[in-house]
């Protein structure tokens, strides 16, 4: 019997505005009608031809009894009727099955309800189509509902059932009862195969549960159980959500070793796990890995390869890997455009200067790229751009980013705005962060810490200390209180304009305030005390920041200000011999 009829028999039994009564259209005729006959009067002629060469194929019309039914002997009775309720809980496992396979679980519902009318029992397999709808659509509450009215209907699930019913829960976010689902199999009687372990090491991937993944992958083992392609895949990619970026590539290798030939899928699980740690030359080593192996790399294989030299900020390669993608017939998509946007802004350096002009030019080029092949730019490719724009101090490009995102109707969050707040404190356009920051309130968004610690930015550096001192006392009205980055970006403007007084004043408000300065405050403070002279309070603080900060968190700051700090202690070394020879000389 082909899908075709199948999927047509069960619309015309669903088809009741015609007035006809549920019963009217017993299952066993749907699926047997042609479209030419399935409403055809009884009293016509055709109908009767019909009925007539169905009986000479040994079919049964269940519609209209026959006339001599009455008398046949009783058990022939009993064996027709049982004859007929096989053939309708076979129709309706076809119809609930092809419901399941297009994610209909409204409609397999229905059909499952209507069993009973006719009084047909659902077996496993009905039970089985009904828990596959369910997951298709993460609906985990209904398909435990059924595998308990399955246990107590008498229905014995087998492993097809609950790895339905485990995908179920998985993908509605209950991990907990997935993986609870995946222990209770032996209680109730089904022996685990490989196909259950496999859909338990998923729903760990899904939920970062990485170490139960790699349990469930040495329990199969111990069980006698071969894991698959399928099982280290989902284990690789468990450790990859999970951070576990090394663990991950150790699980590529041990399934190397193991003599198993990864597959696409796989080798894109392993590409991820490096781009997850920034590894951009393994990425690469893989990839090309896949290539001679003959697979053929997707656009989900493309993405981690991106991403990898995303993260190592090696924003060049990430554009050579998009042309050689299309160059491949591989079409891009949103996700891999917004990739290649971000590495345009991941790492860039300030001083970089004809470095970070070429990023946010290629960020803005690849937003117009994506428009000319009528893709849609979303909230995170915008926000990357302007991101990039506001590394290179292009502020009026970054607003400019801004209001084409609320032409297109993108709605625009606090992290947007803060990265073009952000553009304009690293040019020093403070009136220009300030109405950015008025405008959020005005548009309903609420502005976090960054929002007005970039404002305060803006203020310091260009010397408007009024502005930035008045923007930290307003924000306990917006429920927020200055952390140390709300300090620092003064504290650091104030050592480049050498404001020792108010760099003072701000260390003294830290510490009543509880806020607790780190490496880059204690700089901060001692370059503007330096800066204005006082060298004696500078070498107090240096002293003072050996005794609290640890000597790992100085490898965190950059050239610059290791040298300074150096020079600074070769200083307080010669202060102190001179000191020394002083204290000598007068002694003689």
């Amino acid at each position: 019997m082909n899908l075709a009829r199948c999927t047509f028999s069960y619309n015309v039994f669903q088809r009741n505005t015609l007035g006809c009564s549920r019963n009217s259209l017993a299952i066993g005729v749907a699926f047997r009608s042609s479209f030419a006959t399935s409403n055809m009067p009884l009293d016509s002629p055709l109908a009767d031809k019909t009925a007539t060469t169905n009986r000479k194929h040994n079919d049964v019309d269940f519609q209209r009894a026959s006339p001599s039914r009455s008398k046949r002997p009783l058990h022939l009775r009993a064996e027709f009727g049982s004859l007929r309720r096989e053939r309708q809980l076979l129709y309706f496992n076809k119809a609930i099955a092809a419901c399941a396979r297009n994610a209909r679980s409204g409609e397999a519902l229905k059909l499952f309800n209507s069993m009973a009318g006719l009084k047909i029992r659902p077996d496993v397999y009905t039970y089985s189509s009904l828990l596959n709808a369910c997951s298709a659509r993460g609906e985990w509450a209904k398909a435990l509902e059924l595998l308990e009215t399955m246990r107590n209907n008498g229905v014995q699930p087998n492993a097809y059932t609950m790895s339905a019913a485990i995908r179920a829960c998985d993908r509605g976010r209950q991990w907990e009862k997935a993986l609870g689902l995946f222990k209770s199999l032996e209680k109730i009687g089904v022996e685990p195969n490989i196909n259950l372990y496999n859909v338990a090491i998923v729903a760990c991937r899904n939920s970062k549960q990485w170490d139960t993944a790699l349990e469930l992958l040495s329990s199969a083992r111990e069980r006698g159980l071969q894991p698959d392609m399928y099982s280290y895949c989902g284990a690789i990619s468990a450790c990859t959500s999970s951070g576990k970026f090394d663990e991950a590539l150790s699980l590529f290798d041990s399934m190397k070793c193991n003599g198993m030939k990864p597959n696409m899928e796989t080798y894109s699980a392993a590409i991820c796990a490096c781009a997850g740690s920034g590894d951009a030359g393994k990425a690469t080593q893989l990839f090309d890995c896949a290539i001679e192996d003959g697979l053929v790399p997707d656009v989900v294989t493309y993405t981690s390869l991106i991403m990898a030299h995303n993260r190592a900020g090696e924003w060049e390669q990430a554009l050579t890997i998009l042309s050689d993608m299309e160059k491949r017939g591989i079409e891009p998509d949103v996700i891999v455009y917004n990739a290649c946007i971000s590495a345009c802004g991941y790492g860039v350096k300030k001083h970089v200067q004809a470095t970070s002009s070429a990023r946010w030019q290629s960020a803005v080029r690849l937003i117009a790229e994506m428009v000319r092949k009528g893709l849609k730019p979303n909230l995170q490719s915008y926000s990357a751009a302007i991101s990039a724009c506001a590394k290179a101090g292009e502020w009026k490009k970054a607003l400019e980013l801004l209001d084409a995102m609320q032409v297109r109707g993108i709605k625009i969050n606090t992290v947007a705005v803060n990265y073009a707040i952000s553009a304009c404190a690293n040019k020093g356009m403070w009136p220009q962060a300030i109405h950015l920051l008025l405008k959020m309130n005005e548009n309903g968004m609420k502005p976090d810490n960054a929002s007005f610690n970039s404002a305060i930015h803006a203020c310091a550096s260009a010397g408007q200390w009024d502005e930035a001192l008045t923007i930290i006392n307003k924000l306990p009205d917006h429920d927020l209180q200055p952390d140390v980055w709300t300090y620092n970006v003064v504290l650091f403007a104030c050592s480049k304009l050498g404001e020792a007084n108010l760099a003072l004043t701000l260390w003294e408000d830290m510490a009543r305030l509880g806020v607790q300065p780190d490496v880059f405050s204690y700089c901060a403070v001692i370059m503007a005390s330096k800066k204005s002279g006082r060298s004696q309070r500078a070498l107090e603080l240096l002293n003072e920041m050996d005794t609290k900060i640890p000597p790992r968190a100085l490898q965190a700051l950059v050239p610059q200000l290791r040298r300074q700090l150096k020079a600074l202690r070769h200083q307080e070394a010669r202060n102190y011999r001179a000191g020394l020879a002083t204290a000598e000389h007068r002694t003689k």
